[in-house]
């Protein structure tokens, strides 16, 4: 478990351009888009909760919690 540590190398790789899903064993990952980052960013700044932005993106809601705050991670080290 890496959350609050600095990432390695490059701070943030470059989204897929399309979704892509990924199989890791039982489960299935789909990486956000920069799209879909954007859109997750807005629907933040209007105040819905996490659970109407998962229903709106088509995610769980612990996705949506995990990449918002990955997303404030990558712009936290982007200021340093």
């Amino acid at each position: 478990l890496r959350q609050g540590l600095p990432p390695r190398g490059k701070l943030r790789r470059t989204p897929p351009a399309e979704p892509v899903a990924i199989k890791r064993g039982a489960h299935v990952y789909r990486p956000f888009t920069a799209a879909e980052d954007r859109q997750l960013l807005e629907l933040e700044a209007q105040g819905l909760t996490t659970a109407e932005i998962a229903r709106r993106l088509g995610r769980k809601g612990n996705s949506i919690t995990g990449r918002l705050a990955t997303l404030a991670r990558h712009e936290e080290y982007a200021d340093a």
